[in-house]
């Protein structure tokens, strides 16, 4: 599926799109329902507008905030392959894995 600037809202158990197609956007995904929801798309700008909530009200979805898992997708100079920015961070490292410089 081509990705379009437009917010998009997909059911990745029919459909796909090539994460390197996105230069930055928010995402929200439902993991008990498959729907993934893609915030529009932004160009360079100071401060975006409205929030993972509001994305999630503007393409039909009213309530279960809380089932989706939220953050931030695309490419650019300095993740030419693409990084996932999850928000909140989905995990924490246990005391027995340090975090180390450059991980």
């Amino acid at each position: 599926m081509p990705v379009v600037p437009a917010m998009m809202k997909l059911d990745v158990a029919v459909q796909a799109f090539d994460m390197q197609d996105i230069s930055n956007r928010r995402f929200m995904y439902n993991p008990k329902t498959g729907i993934l929801v893609l915030g529009q798309q932004y160009g360079k700008t100071r401060g975006l507008p409205g929030s993972h909530t509001d994305d999630l009200a503007q393409a039909g979805i009213k309530n279960g905030f809380d089932d989706f898992v939220r953050g931030w997708v695309g490419t650019g100079k300095n993740y030419p392959a693409g990084i996932i920015h999850f928000a909140p961070p989905q995990c924490r490292r246990p005391k027995h894995f340090p975090v180390q410089p450059g991980v």
